[in-house]
């Protein structure tokens, strides 16, 4: 997704958009955290193109109706 279209999104500024980025960006590079972040990213793409959507209203959606909910 483009910066301008989290903007549009958010209801923000793109510059405001981009100055939240930047910011988290540095927190994870500080905390070490930059080749697993990018690795969670990928996988997280290739995962949620391989799935099917869950229609709402299905047992899926509503783990109240799981048996082993609780």
């Amino acid at each position: 997704m483009e910066i301008k279209q989290i903007a549009n999104k958010l209801q923000m500024s793109e510059a405001a958009v981009e100055m939240i980025l930047s910011r988290a960006r540095r927190k994870i590079v500080a905390a070490g955290e930059a080749k697993n972040f990018v690795a969670l990213v990928l996988a997280t793409q290739l995962k949620s193109g391989e799935q099917s959507r869950v229609r709402c209203g299905s047992i899926e959606c509503r783990p109240e109706k799981w048996i082993y909910y609780a």
